[in-house]
């Protein structure tokens, strides 16, 4: 499930109070410029004129930071594959696009409103977006039980939508009205509904669409409480006022900078914020599922190892009360299990004391020491410290590790063990001895049908050969 933290206070009340600033500040401003009679430098109020915008700075840095938010929705639907988060990601790759091409368009023609094409390509793409969002917002929650096909078809469909979309504009570029009949170039030149009323509606359609999204988003956001979700739902709101001030001044088809782009800046802000948030949340979440499987992997270890053992040590207690005649053989299997649970153990707090990123030779190497250190036999070592393996062919090898050698030394009486390890398509883990093994060696059987059972969970296989100098090799192959 995509992570959850405690979501912001009161954030339906943040959702409001930025939907009311937003609409305070456009009227304030827009009847300050209207009102006449005032000072002469209102008609200019919060209007700034860029030189070098045509090059699409703004454009490209949205852009980029949509760009973002779609990689951080991507591994969502990675994650958890939900129709929701897969039009979510569809929706932020489009306006990314979108704002990428207006600034190549506006380089290209020194500004959008000069080509009728890179001005409908832009509106109408922007508009797409803005539907695909709305939409994302609208859509249940459901998982895709085909992500790969979903995927394909999600993509081939978007790739043919905007292509098709494309294609008519430039098919109808001279039949499309003009932005402008005289473009503004100075502060001085701007006025209120200055662009076509095609333009216009547009517009208006497109700020629909954001706040259709903003309120869809906050009703999910309510029932979810996922951060996320808060974030897309603020911005919505700022992207809607970015809209409905583009409608009444449409300084995105200038050199102007204007109220609608500065509340574009404000909801990509939110959004790079909410990304940055979801990062920091996705990692936490990481950090806890590590962990958890830390802790997992230790109370199996304990479990399959010094409870098992004690679980002997106390029936081998109760049969020597019950059977006297059997102290002998009871105690010799006491002394074992006691043993091997103080290996089991003495591993375990190595383990824990060690850096949690262990490769799996330091593993072996940490759990043959053990053994060696307290039975007194010489260890020869050839580890590949490169060899990498699934956490749970990790815990299966460091395992069969342990039962070999103790084996070896404990029921063989063996003096050295070497122990090698490589990886060559293979996971190659080779244990040897200076004994011949046979199945008269008490244990034996028992040992080797234990690690052939735990080599059967991951696939593995267990070849027992004897040296030439009289030894015994035990090999282990993992795929």
């Amino acid at each position: 499930m995509p992570p959850r933290v405690k979501s912001p206070a009161r954030p339906v009340l943040f959702i409001v109070a930025t939907a009311l600033a937003a609409l305070v500040v456009t009227a304030a401003v827009s009847i300050a410029r209207l009102v006449p009679g005032a000072a002469e430098e209102r008609p200019t109020l919060g209007v700034v004129r860029i030189d070098d915008l045509h090059e699409g700075q703004l454009e490209v840095a949205a852009a980029m930071v949509l760009t973002l938010i779609a990689a951080v929705l991507w591994a969502r639907v990675r994650r958890r594959p939900t129709r929701r988060h897969l039009m979510l990601f569809m929706a932020l790759c489009m306006l990314a696009v979108d704002n990428l091409l207006s600034a190549l368009l506006t380089a290209s023609f020194d500004s959008i409103s000069t080509n009728r094409f890179a001005t409908w390509t832009a509106t109408v793409n922007g508009l797409a977006g803005a539907v695909l969002l709305a939409a994302a917002a609208w859509l249940p929650d459901e998982p895709l039980r085909r992500l790969r096909q979903t995927l394909i078809r999600t993509f081939v469909g978007a790739a043919v939508g905007f292509g098709v979309m494309t294609l008519l504009v430039w098919t109808f570029r001279d039949r499309l009205p003009a932005t402008f009949e005289t473009r503004p170039e100075a502060v001085g030149d701007a006025t209120f509904l200055s662009d076509h009323p095609s333009l216009y509606l547009l517009e208006i359609l497109t700020a629909g669409c954001w706040a259709m999204a903003a309120v869809l988003f906050t009703q999910v956001a309510r029932r979810s409480e996922d951060e996320l979700t808060w974030w897309l739902a603020a911005a919505s709101v700022l992207a809607t006022a970015s809209s409905v001030n583009y409608a009444l001044f449409p300084s995105h088809f200038t050199e102007l900078l204007y109220l609608g782009d500065y509340f574009f800046l404000l909801a990509v802000s939110a959004l790079l914020v909410g990304s940055v948030r979801e990062v920091g949340v996705a990692e936490a979440a990481l950090v806890d599922r590590a962990l958890y499987d830390e802790r997992r992997r230790i109370a199996r270890e304990m479990h399959d190892g010094v409870a098992q053992e004690i679980a002997i040590v106390s029936a081998q207690a109760h049969r020597i009360q019950s059977h006297p005649e059997s102290t002998d053989v009871g105690l010799q299997r006491i002394q074992e299990s006691a043993d091997r649970a103080m290996d089991e153990a003495r591993t375990a707090i190595r383990q824990l004391r060690g850096p949690f990123d262990e490769s799996l030779a330091a593993q072996i190497g940490l759990t043959a020491e053990t053994i060696a250190e307290r039975e007194g036999i010489r260890l020869e070592l050839d580890l590949d410290e490169s060899v990498e393996v699934e956490p749970d062919v990790r815990l299966a090898l460091v395992r069969v590790t342990r039962d070999a050698v103790g084996a070896a030394v404990r029921q063989a009486r063996a003096g050295t063990v070497r122990i090698d390890l490589h990886q060559d398509g293979l996971t190659i883990l080779r244990i040897s001895d200076d004994v011949a093994w046979t199945m008269e060696i008490p244990g034996a059987n028992t040992t080797m049908t234990s690690i052939r059972e735990r080599l059967g969970r991951i696939n593995g296989e267990l070849a027992i050969r004897s040296n030439s100098d009289g030894g015994t090799t035990w090999e282990v192959t993992v795929p």
